[in-house]
């Protein structure tokens, strides 16, 4: 990529469950990177919520509040940092509404790990994880649904290029990234948390 396409990684270190104090630091990183000339900045996986945030993914109050700060962290990078692009890690549900308001059937609704761009005050693309791990010490399985079999390769232009957007396990497999190649991704861009 030319160098004029600068990206910065944001080094941060959430707190689970604060999501006011989480979407503070990715505020202040993309100001950081914007005025050093970054036109995108990258997140952590689930970054807006810090990881993993295990049984608050079962509260819709926390499911609401997290989708409306995300939505609030779209507009005030747009405020704040006018022009940069910020991919960031949340947990995304087929249940939210635009205003982010869950329904009160939790338990019934898919749930996915998730990353969304998020550029001009709004929330431009957003794309699932597709590989869940569930050895050692992580548990997903239990938290989210992987992206369905039919969800299209996680490829995004940026800049003149084509990147593809990868969620921490999903580069560990092979079929993410080569799903990505083949829809004609030049470099893959990966969200980790562990």
């Amino acid at each position: 990529m030319p160098s004029s396409d600068l990206i910065a990684i944001a080094q941060l270190n959430p707190v689970v469950g604060d999501l006011s104090g989480n979407a503070a630091q990715i505020l202040q990183a993309a100001q950081t990177a914007h005025a050093q000339g970054a036109t995108l900045l990258l997140t952590a996986e689930l970054s807006l919520t810090g990881y993993t945030p295990q049984d608050l993914l079962l509260r819709p109050d926390f499911l609401s509040v997290c989708a409306a700060t995300l939505q609030q962290l779209a507009q005030d990078l747009h405020t704040a940092a006018p022009g940069i692009q910020v991919l960031v890690g949340h947990p995304s549900g087929a249940s939210a509404d635009v205003q982010g308001h869950w329904d009160d059937a939790r338990n019934s609704a898919p749930l996915f790990n998730a990353v969304s761009v998020l550029h001009q005050g709004e929330i431009a693309h957003t794309w699932r994880k597709q590989c869940l791990p569930n050895y050692g010490v992580f548990d997903e399985q239990r938290d989210f649904q992987p992206a369905s079999a039919n969800h299209q390769a996680s490829v995004w232009h940026f800049a003149g290029h084509q990147l593809g957007v990868l969620i921490c396990e999903d580069a560990w497999t092979p079929a993410p990234a080569l799903a990505c190649q083949h829809a004609g991704a030049e470099a893959l861009l990966i969200l980790n948390a562990s």
